[in-house]
């Protein structure tokens, strides 16, 4: 069995990234207004706050092979698809645009 280099900071940047992962799906948005984007930094670009964030596990398994395997980012593309799933079977509405915020969720579609 290989052994991952450094299984905490996988496992930290891991949790970091996955925080980070809503914020698309839930509310970011940029905004162009008189040619210019209004959102210039995080004071004015909302972000998943750790109080609000998911719990997160994540789970280091080893690669076949002689060579290392990379850690990558698989899970990242699975919170939208999961939230707006949840979302249909929670309202039987289905979203087929991005970002949530702002959009009428009660009753069915």
């Amino acid at each position: 069995m290989r052994r991952c280099g450094q299984p905490a900071r996988r496992r930290d940047a891991a949790r970091g990234r996955d925080d980070l992962r809503p914020v698309g799906a839930l509310f970011g948005e940029i905004t162009i207004k008189n040619g210019r984007v209004e959102q210039g930094n995080f004071d004015t670009y909302p972000v998943v706050r750790l109080k609000d964030a998911p719990k997160t596990e994540v789970y280091l398994t080893p690669t076949a092979g002689k060579k290392w395997g990379g850690v990558g980012e698989p899970g990242a593309t699975m919170i939208q698809p999961a939230v707006t799933n949840a979302i249909f079977a929670a309202t039987g509405k289905r979203l087929r645009s991005l970002p949530i915020r702002g959009q009428n969720l009660t009753g069915a579609a």
